[in-house]
């Protein structure tokens, strides 16, 4: 199958906003590619179909189906499923070629419309709300690591761990360091994942240099209430003299932010092991060529990109030496190869590879 001159729905967990996640990535390339793509957002926006200035062939709306569709026997829930999918039909003037599901936990019976063909696309480990029935019912299914890619297989063979693909940043080779080295850090500082104690160990140790954070810290799509540590982890930030809070960014000032980098910094939750083995954010960070310091991701672990420790002595380590040597860590050498791993995974190259998986 060609993604060509297709009417392909996108049913996204998160809705679209400044942050574009992989969901937001495919919906983009697809739409670039002449297809007819509606996104279809959680509750909470407008079911009438809109449209944004500069991007064609994307239609975004937001569609609440059937409340209780999980607690109903599944025939009776796949025939509530049938009716909400040919109302969005019947709005967006069209029945789709291709019903691509980011999210398990409102149409999960995708053989609800007959003659779609059916992707269930899993990029997070916490997206387990109806994969059994969604895995079951899709004609191909995705992910992005392999213990999500273990589950799918249970319940269908044609399941395939493809990783993330790369919105390449495109900045300049690194020749030299800032006069105070900066490390950036990108994402939702108010996520329960982030090791806020090893973070805000990092910023007091390494005085020395310059902390960018780009992300949500006050307010977010992404999440429900953040909880009392989580704001006063950002209070106490905001009282660090070498800390900047950017806010989330998005176009230009995002790829600026991330060009602007020395060192980036990863810190999740050392027993969230399986939940953060494949984070969105590091192919953007690899495709600038600089240094990553993380704790141990599963899907980087033995590829040599960049520097991993989940102790946090080491990582602290790996840090100073990160910054004291920024030049050796951001080799001419070192930097082709981040860049070189990026290239192979832009999302031209993954929806390429995703047709090879539906012929």
């Amino acid at each position: 199958m060609n993604f060509e001159e297709k009417i392909i729905w996108i049913i996204s967990p998160e809705p679209w906003a400044e942050q574009l996640l992989s969901k937001h990535h495919y919906a983009l390339e697809l739409a670039r590619r002449g297809n007819d793509v509606v996104f279809i957002e959680p509750p909470g926006g407008s079911a009438e179909p809109r449209t944004i200035e500069g991007i064609e062939n994307l239609r975004i709306m937001s569609w609440h189906p059937f409340k209780g569709l999980r607690k109903l026997p599944a025939i009776i829930a796949k025939q509530l499923q049938r009716r909400e999918l040919i109302k969005i039909a019947s709005i967006t003037k069209g029945k789709p070629d291709i019903i691509w599901s980011f999210d398990n936990s409102r149409f999960f019976d995708l053989n609800a419309i007959k003659g779609a063909t059916s992707i269930h696309h899993v990029v997070d480990l916490n997206q387990d709300f109806e994969w059994k029935r969604a895995a079951a019912t899709a004609d191909l299914c995705l992910c992005t690591t392999r213990f999500i890619q273990e589950r799918l297989k249970e319940k269908n063979e044609r399941s395939f761990n493809i990783g993330h693909g790369c919105n390449v940043i495109l900045a300049p080779e690194w020749t030299s360091p800032h006069p105070r080295k900066r490390v950036v850090y990108s994402g939702n500082l108010l996520i329960e994942l982030l090791d806020r104690e090893r973070v805000l160990n990092a910023v007091k140790r390494f005085h020395y240099a310059d902390f960018h954070f780009a992300g949500v810290h006050e307010t977010g799509n992404f999440m429900k209430k953040p909880s009392q540590a989580a704001l006063d982890f950002v209070e106490e930030l905001k009282t660090l003299p070498n800390v900047t809070l950017l806010g989330p960014l998005q176009g230009r000032a995002y790829h600026e932010c991330l060009a602007s980098a020395d060192v980036f910094m990863v810190a999740y939750q050392t027993d969230e092991y399986e939940q953060v083995a494949n984070p969105h954010k590091i192919c953007e960070f690899l495709s600038t060529g600089r240094v990553i310091v993380s704790n141990i991701l599963d899907s980087y672990w033995q590829l040599e990109l960049f520097e991993m420790a989940d102790e946090e002595a080491v990582w602290m380590t790996l840090m100073e030496q990160a910054l004291n040597d920024t030049a050796s860590f951001n080799s001419p050498e070192l930097q082709a190869k981040r860049r070189a791993f990026c290239d192979d995974r832009s999302y031209k190259q993954q929806v390429d590879y995703i047709e090879e998986l539906l012929q």
